[in-house]
């Protein structure tokens, strides 16, 4: 605490103690000549002085307001007790000095007597506040999931967590070792590209060192039995007031199963890529008419599975009769280019079917009878329709994937809870792409659901959210529903499915689908963690699982800032 907000006892050094009784002393002296002189008072002689040996004694201490008391006496007798010099003719007067003598000395002595019980007081609230502040660090790492430990300088651990015991396969804290330097006997390390780590590049030493980082993947291997498993570890220095490291915290979390996740989605997509190149494309054959007229003389099956469309619909018909208006002119344009130029031609058609919007890439080549003239067009498309989805629900997932790890970190680094909530809103639009994310509160008055955070397009969409948690009609939209359930709630076409007021309001900024997911305090619901998507059908059960994971960490940091 600063010296103009808190002065103490042992604020000031000795010399300015000094300094300050001086110039206390020289203050009483000129107030009583003000006072005398100036407005003609007749005034006790040590009046004024017996208030700035108490202010002195309260502020500096014993020794300087001791010498105050000289320096008053000697002033008194030298300038104000007749005769003048050090010469006193009164008896009375040596007894007023000799009297103000002692009840400055008393009152100095039991000034002291203040002060040294105040700083004792104040030691021993200090010894409580640190007591009270290492009882909330154990309740806070025992209550993570994430394996913690903090060690001093000298590598030997002050605290780990038990999520640090489950993390490396102890069975209980007995096991574990007790510095830096043990964990050698019994654990391997090696990096993501299977390196081994000597000791001292591990995260611990590496922290000591000033070193920071975060998410570092490492393999863990038990000597002893042989259990493998990854770990993603984020360390970093203490460093006291000074900048001097005076030890290192490490948090890392078991994504064994994260990474095998990500290998299956690997080999999934992998899997789909060959099956999509394996699959029969579809084909046609087409006449060239004249008047630049082309039409249909066949198609395989694989035509009509994708188009939907009936065989006799197709064959014998114009090419403008079977592909959609909003195609047509671009394959009319490639047709006549493989004619003209007697090569293949190809490009990247997206049409609308009964069966649905279709990507594919066309490739079509000219066939040419005896005469060199241009008969026919034979057709061969890869249909991309499939594939584009799930590219789509790969990137999706991706997104939903960063937003998790960024908030994690968020969380991790900062910690005020304001300042996480608007951070994961920001990190929704910006890595989530969502169009729009909001947190709101419970107001304990109005119980309303308040907005606290939110990014994105909104545009006044707030201020038309009037979300009353104790009105039974108000029960019916997701965010509602999210807070008195404690689960999450989806709407995942906002223009068929949700019911409240504010509709057209939200399609008119693009909202079209939505998902509402509880923020929990000590089990119960105390504010929603709302997301607004620019696609219909956007929230599926592998992204609104990921989600939910990020709503319980965003309440895990809600908890932590309660206690």
């Amino acid at each position: 605490m600063s010296r103009a907000s808190k002065i103490t006892p042992s604020s000031f050094s000795a010399p300015a103690d000094y300094a300050i009784a001086g110039a206390t002393v020289e203050v009483a002296f000129l107030l009583r000549y003000a006072m005398v002189q100036g407005l003609g008072l007749e005034l006790p002689t040590f009046l004024t002085f017996y208030p700035a040996v108490f202010f002195i004694a309260i502020l500096t201490g014993l020794w300087p307001s001791l010498l105050a008391i000289v320096l008053i006496a000697m002033g008194a007798a030298y300038w104000i007790l007749p005769p003048d010099g050090f010469k006193i003719s009164k008896p009375s007067d040596i007894v007023s000095l000799a009297f103000f003598t002692v009840m400055g000395v008393f009152m100095s002595l039991l000034a002291e007597k203040y002060r040294r019980n105040k700083q004792t007081v104040e030691t021993l609230e200090t010894e409580k506040a640190l007591w009270e502040s290492n009882n909330k660090l154990e309740a806070a790492l025992a209550s993570m999931t994430d394996a913690i430990y903090i060690s001093d300088a000298d590598g030997q651990f002050i605290h780990i967590n038990d999520a640090f015991i489950k993390f490396h396969r102890f069975k209980d804290k007995a096991e574990c070792p007790k510095s830096l330097s043990a964990t050698r006997e019994f654990l391997d390390m090696f990096t993501a590209n299977g390196n081994p780590v000597p000791l001292e590049k591990r995260p611990g030493p590496s922290a000591l060192r000033g070193e920071k980082a975060t998410n570092v993947e490492y393999t863990y291997r038990r000597k002893d039995t042989g259990e493998t498993w990854i770990g993603g570890c984020s360390f970093g220095p203490l460093r006291d007031r000074d900048g001097s490291i005076f030890g290192a915290v490490v948090v890392s979390r078991d994504i064994t199963e994260i990474k095998a996740a990500a290998q299956k989605l690997y080999d999934r997509e992998r899997e789909l890529t060959l099956i999509y190149q394996n699959m029969h494309d579809i084909l046609f054959d087409m006449a060239v008419e004249p008047g630049d007229q082309f039409r249909f003389i066949s198609v395989n099956q694989a035509f009509l599975s994708v188009t939907g469309l009936k065989k006799e619909h197709i064959e014998g018909k114009l090419a403008q009769e079977v592909i959609p208006e909003a195609s047509f002119a671009k394959a009319l344009e490639h047709y006549k280019e493989a004619v003209l130029t007697k090569k293949t031609v190809s490009w990247h058609e997206i049409s609308v079917y009964p069966t649905g919007v279709k990507h594919a890439d066309v490739f079509v080549s000219p066939v040419f009878n005896a005469a060199n003239k241009c008969t026919n067009l034979i057709g061969v498309v890869h249909d991309l329709t499939e594939k584009k989805k799930t590219e789509k629900h790969i990137w999706q997932l991706n997104r939903i994937y960063a937003m998790l790890s960024d908030t994690n970190q968020t969380i991790v680094r900062e910690k005020d809870i304001q300042k996480i909530l608007e951070a994961a809103c920001r990190i929704a639009v910006e890595k989530g792409k969502f169009r729009m994310a909001w947190v709101g509160m419970e107001d304990p008055g109005t119980h309303l659901l308040k907005p606290v955070a939110s990014c994105g397009i909104i545009d006044g969409y707030l201020e038309q959210v009037k979300i009353d948690l104790q009105n039974p009609s108000g029960k019916a939209g997701p965010a509602a529903r999210c807070f008195h359930s404690g689960e999450h709630s989806i709407c995942n076409d906002i223009e068929y499915e949700l019911y409240r007021p504010w509709k057209s309001f939200a399609l008119n900024l693009g909202y079209q689908s939505l998902a509402a997911f509880p923020i929990k305090h000590q089990g119960r619901a105390v504010g929603v963690f709302n997301l607004y998507a620019s696609e219909v059908g956007f929230f599926d059960d592998e992204e609104v699982k990921l989600l939910d994971e990020m709503a319980m960490d965003i309440s895990f940091a809600y908890e932590l800032n309660q206690k």
